[in-house]
């Protein structure tokens, strides 16, 4: 290995004095993220090492071999000491746990409506009304309260607030409505409005025109808002309402905000559907439907309802059941969140914070198409957000893995794990192996909540070749941050194919690393996310040998120096925590 060390002021400019000479020690490590760590010790004076010391900003450095990047990061500990300097340079993956982030991007829940007051709108006389959030936005005049626009509208609302400073303000909605009228002319709506409570837009509202229930289903989508609500008031003269509490009222279930449109399904059928079970339905195109997805059509329409997919047959094709009968052109529409705009906007946040550590581009983040129900985060860590992103799969039949990490290059990657990945080669000399139950799991179901968050449990899953083989069911409970049934799902069958056929704790040793071709490799080539191939194990049928055969990293170490590379593999032994590999 011919390596040389360079350490710049700054990514790309104020180059500092070459110590790749003076070095006593160099470790080079790389995790699933991207580079990990570069630890460094030089013999330097003190006058020397204290003017590295004192030296204003964050260093980068830099490892090349020809033209090769072995390790590019930023000098984040610095140590002097009697016979030097010692320094720890991160991979720019620790650029995502340098800003906090702030933000809503959907939700389902009701658990977070409240009443309007009247200190922040003069009109709102919640005292008048009643309201629950159990499962539902409930909102119901009282019996012998006077409602009307003598002197002043009387509403009764009930309001959704962002977290404090977040990045993102509403610019959707969809919600199905009952609401049941004591007489003309009362109303209900759904409202966006300023910081300050004042009203911007109604983008949706309704008037009954005589006692009686109107029942729809809503999709709107309107100007960024901070604040949203619903409302009913009876829109004439002041007068007593005096029905019973509760006879009259609006109540709003499948409740769902979004702060983005990006993905949302916009569609029209294209051949008149008539109602029945289970049947087919033509559209424009069905891109980004999902099964078990809930669609709403003719928005605020008398016949509007809400549509839940049974199937997909084709780009232009999907089953569900339809209660009332729908012509051409009618519109068919879903709010949907992707994982990959959540991860373009902490790009965004983290490089406008600190453009040095992160570039802007986007390029590299790929979308798992998977629709997210319920996103809020507040004073969250960026690489915490994205470790949680990660974990949810995408909207595959078995989901796949996905990785985050960030090139030497300060972008930031996001994608099914192993896209990237190459393949090494190596014939061990020693080999340990253990196998544990305490890792498998071959059945499952997910935890989750409704929209009042009361904690709620989806059916089992079991694998069935899993069972089989280890003639035991072990069953486990994965939780899931959401409303969705179906979302909670996805991340149980995600948890499911991890732990079903664990791989076996193992270390080996062996002397060199290969390529396909069988040509000898520097050691700092193989990398967190890489796989290795072991040559000379005996042809075998076993699951488990073959788990040990092939492998993926999870992290890599290489002495640049003493010339040794230690590799984890993702379950390492629990006394034996690295395979060692030795090359003269």
């Amino acid at each position: 290995m011919t390596l040389t060390l360079t350490i710049q002021d700054q990514p790309g400019s104020g180059m500092q004095p070459d110590l790749t000479p003076r070095l006593t020690r160099a470790i080079m490590a790389s995790n699933l993220h991207g580079d990990e760590s570069l630890q460094l010790s030089a013999h330097l004076s003190m006058s020397s090492a204290f003017e590295r010391y004192d030296r204003a900003g964050t260093p980068h450095a830099i490892v090349t071999d020809g033209a090769a990047l072995p390790f590019q990061g930023r000098v984040e500990d610095i140590a002097v000491h009697g016979d030097g300097l010692d320094l720890t340079a991160f991979g720019y993956q620790r650029a995502l746990s340098d800003p906090r982030y702030t933000a809503l991007w959907s939700t389902t829940g009701v658990a977070g409506f409240r009443p309007i007051i009247a200190t922040e709108l003069s009109t709102a006389v919640p005292d008048r009304f009643t309201f629950d959030t159990n499962n539902r936005v409930y909102i119901a005049p009282q019996k012998n309260a006077t409602f009307g626009t003598t002197g002043a509208a009387k509403f009764g609302m009930m309001c959704f607030i962002p977290p404090d400073d977040g990045t993102r303000d509403i610019i959707g909605a969809s919600f199905d409505f009952v609401f049941v009228a004591p007489a003309a002319l009362w109303r209900a709506a759904f409202q966006t409005r300023t910081a300050a409570f004042v009203g911007v837009a109604n983008p949706w509202l309704i008037t009954s025109p005589a006692p009686g229930t109107t029942t729809g289903t809503v999709h709107v989508t309107f100007a960024a808002a901070p604040i949203v609500n619903f409302f009913m008031d009876f829109n004439a003269a002041d007068a007593v309402y005096a029905g019973e509490t509760g006879a009259s009222y609006l109540r709003i279930t499948n409740l769902r905000l979004v702060t983005s449109t990006t993905n949302r399904v916009n569609t029209t059928l294209t051949a008149n559907r008539n109602a029945g079970v289970n049947v087919t339905a033509t559209v424009v195109s069905t891109a980004r439907m999902y099964v078990g997805q809930q669609l709403q059509i003719g928005s605020g329409g008398a016949n509007s309802e809400t549509l839940i997919v049974l199937s997909i047959g084709s780009s232009t094709q999907f089953n569900a059941t339809f209660t009332f009968n729908y012509v051409i052109n009618e519109t068919i529409q879903a709010h949907v969140i992707y994982a990959d705009e959540i991860v373009k906007d902490l790009v965004s946040v983290t490089s406008a914070q600190n453009s040095t550590q992160l570039l802007p581009d986007t390029s590299q983040v790929t979308s798992p198409a998977l629709d997210l129900f319920d996103e809020l985060y507040e004073d969250a860590i960026p690489s915490d957000i994205l470790d949680h992103l990660i974990a949810l799969g995408d909207n595959a039949t078995i989901p796949n893995q996905w990785e985050w990490g960030v090139t030497g290059q300060r972008q930031l990657y996001y994608r099914v794990a192993g896209a990237a990945s190459q393949t090494w080669y190596v014939d061990v000399t020693a080999l340990t192996v253990q196998r544990s139950l305490n890792q498998l799991f071959n059945s499952a179901y997910a935890v989750y909540a409704d929209a009042s968050g009361r904690t709620l449990r989806g059916p089992v899953a079991t694998d069935a070749d899993s069972v089989l083989q280890r003639a035991i069911t072990r069953r486990r409970a994965v939780s899931a941050r959401t409303t969705s049934l179906t979302q909670a799902n996805v991340q149980r069958d995600a948890s499911l194919d991890d732990s079903a056929d664990p791989p076996p704790r193992f270390g080996l040793t062996f002397a060199a690393v290969y390529n396909s071709v069988g040509g000898r490799v520097p050691l700092w080539l193989p990398r967190a996310g890489d796989t290795i191939v072991i040559r000379n194990l005996p042809p075998t049928i076993s699951v488990n040998i073959d788990q040990i055969r092939s492998f993926r990293i999870a992290r890599s170490s290489c002495d640049l120096i003493a010339r040794t590379l230690t590799i984890e593999p993702e379950v390492p032994l629990p006394s034996v925590q690295a395979l060692l590999a030795h090359q003269k």
